[in-house]
């Protein structure tokens, strides 16, 4: 910032002054922004929709159909998956913005998917009254 205000290059191989405008938006204006706005919309109806805004254009759907078991959880978000945000494998896929609690759900093909909900009971009795397959828990 002072090379932009005062003049005075910064570091040993200093960058232009357009670069360091650019980041300077980009990453103490526009990423805060973003990542204060960050939300995650997860709907119930025949099947549970879940996005998280910015990052996904498009929800992933998990159908009642593919779901073996559901249970709600307390969990650590910072040791167990490293923070907040869409984290984890494709096996083992976790979407969570904020607080520790959500529901698990086991797939029939053995992946695991959480959402992190405030409400993680509420989301489970939502889930509890969705059309699915007999036998599901």
């Amino acid at each position: 910032m002072s090379q932009l205000l005062l003049g005075e290059p910064w570091g040993d191989n200093p960058g232009s002054d357009g670069f360091m405008m650019a980041f300077f938006i980009g990453f103490g204006i526009i990423f805060p922004v973003i990542m204060l706005n960050m939300r995650m919309i997860v709907t119930v109806s025949d099947a549970i929709y879940i996005k998280v805004w910015p990052f996904m254009l498009r929800p992933r759907v998990l159908s009642p159909h593919d779901i073996l078991s559901y249970q709600t959880i307390e969990y650590h978000p910072l040791s167990d998956y490293g923070g907040w945000g869409i984290k984890g494998s494709a096996s083992d896929r976790v979407y969570s913005v904020s607080g520790n609690k959500g529901v698990k759900f086991h797939m029939i093909n053995g992946n695991m998917v959480l959402v992190g909900s405030l409400r993680a009971e509420q989301l489970k009795m939502a889930v509890d009254l969705m059309p699915r397959r007999p036998g599901l828990r």
